[in-house]
């Protein structure tokens, strides 16, 4: 269902692939029926017409029909003809996102009532394997934090920025050009695409229906070339971080510009690239790093997830579920303190004295302190947003032009519990790995 440039890479792919696909499935594939808008439209791959169908009741209700690959993306009416789908009978394989995000439990329920598939690796991270080794190879494990770079758009716009001082109105062109970015950027610039793929991660490792509206977003709208200046300056890099972070029984959820220490791995992830950092109790860090976009790293995973189905049509229970019966809560946007990087303009007669006051009056730490032309430059020690607002709302004449989170060495949510104590290592853990553990703490 959708012939744009995922799904025709999806039928290159298949048969360019097709006897290495057919010989791990243990089944032949065979398309019969696709879903267009427009019969006329040229095609990317040569296709006999009689495959081609504006009438999705064609394939929706067609019985030698055994799955169904949505590539339309949307909610509606993909959300509609995924639930008929499975009504019907059919696995589906996805790579929607959007729909998941939005309406995955109740797409579960019915694949449950069914006893159908539901496979979506595609939706996040591209040709990245990340769904099935969190459902499964990582099933075992508490989650205490999952950190990615999920939108190659922002990651490509903000490598050209620092690494070629290019404002954002350039990169975004440039990335255009490139085939890189959407005609329409805003799902990607206001972070709501990054924010759609967090929340089905985290409904994923906590067992917690998460939507987008969980998540506090920002975009990458508000940054300009002198923010990644100033960050290249100080020795960290700017990306726009999805990240959850577990406390006992509460998440804290948030895309947003954060500024990474060098030595954090995410650090490193430039240009279209995207990359996932999952942090468990038992696993400790592991990083998922590939390609996130693009027709044919999608259509890897849609392939793959084909391959899955059928040898999981014999089964009458979905092998990935998400969001059924967890407890955690919510946590309110900046609710766990982080350093924060301010630029701040200087009123007229003013000094650094006076502006470092403004925050040892709140009680905050400043690390590092400097004025540049008519800004102070301040990184602090780990406060909330708020405090940070706050503290220069005292004087009048300062101007916050910008704030933003930083994030050290991969320090936030690393096994501690609600209290920001550290955990109890099992009995038997030699002091080889005890000293280890300690050490990811501290960083």
């Amino acid at each position: 269902m959708g012939l744009g440039n995922v799904g025709g890479s999806f039928l290159f792919l298949l048969e360019k692939n097709r006897v290495l696909a057919e010989g791990k499935a243990g089944a032949r594939f065979t398309i019969k029926k696709i879903l267009v808008r427009d019969l006329a439209k040229p095609r990317p791959v040569r296709l006999s017409s009689n495959l081609l169908t504006t009438k999705a009741e064609e394939v929706l209700r067609n019985r030698e029909i055994d799955v169904v690959i949505e590539t339309m993306g949307g909610t509606s009416p993909a959300k509609e003809y995924i639930l008929e789908a499975l009504g019907q009978g059919k696995d589906v394989v996805t790579a929607n996102k959007e729909v998941l995000a939005l309406h995955g439990r109740e797409i579960f329920q019915k694949a449950a009532a069914f006893g159908r598939q539901v496979l979506f690796e595609a939706s996040v991270g591209g040709a990245i394997p990340i769904i099935r080794p969190l459902a499964e190879s990582l099933a075992g494990n508490q989650i205490c934090r999952i950190s990615g770079i999920l939108n190659g758009t922002t990651n490509y716009i903000l490598t050209r920025m620092g690494e070629e001082g290019l404002e954002l109105e350039t990169a975004l062109r440039l990335a255009q050009e490139k085939g890189f970015s959407e005609t329409d950027p805003s799902d990607d610039l206001e972070g709501r695409d990054a924010a759609r793929k967090l929340a089905i991660l985290a409904s994923l490792a906590y067992n917690t229906v998460i939507t987008p509206e969980d998540i506090h977003t920002e975009g990458i709208g508000h940054l300009e070339h002198r923010d990644l200046a100033l960050t290249r300056r100080l020795g960290y890099s700017l990306k726009l971080l999805a990240q959850v972070i577990r406390r006992d029984d509460a998440l804290e959820l948030s895309v947003q510009p954060t500024l990474l220490g060098r030595r954090n791995p995410l650090a490193q992830v430039n240009d279209s690239f995207n990359a996932i950092l999952v942090e468990g109790d038992a696993s400790g860090e592991t990083m998922f790093y590939g390609q996130g976009a693009g027709g044919l790293a999608t259509a890897s995973s849609l392939l793959g997830d084909l391959i899955e189905v059928a040898r999981l049509r014999p089964l009458r229970q979905p092998r990935l579920t998400f969001g059924r019966n967890g407890t955690y809560r919510i946590l309110p946007s900046g609710s766990l303190p982080n350093p924060l990087f301010l630029r701040i303009g200087v009123p007229a007669g003013h000094g650094p004295g006076d502006m470092g006051a403004l925050f040892y009056r709140r009680g905050i730490e400043v690390r590092t302190f400097f004025l540049d032309a008519d800004e102070a430059v301040v990184i602090t020690g780990a406060a909330l947003a708020a405090e940070g607002r706050a503290a220069l709302s005292e004087e009048k004449a300062a101007v916050l032009r910008q704030i933003l989170r930083v994030e050290e060495e991969g320090s936030a949510g690393t096994g501690l519990t609600g209290e920001g104590k550290e955990r109890d290592l099992p009995s038997g853990v030699p002091r080889g790995a005890e000293g280890r553990a300690s050490d990811a703490r501290r960083h």
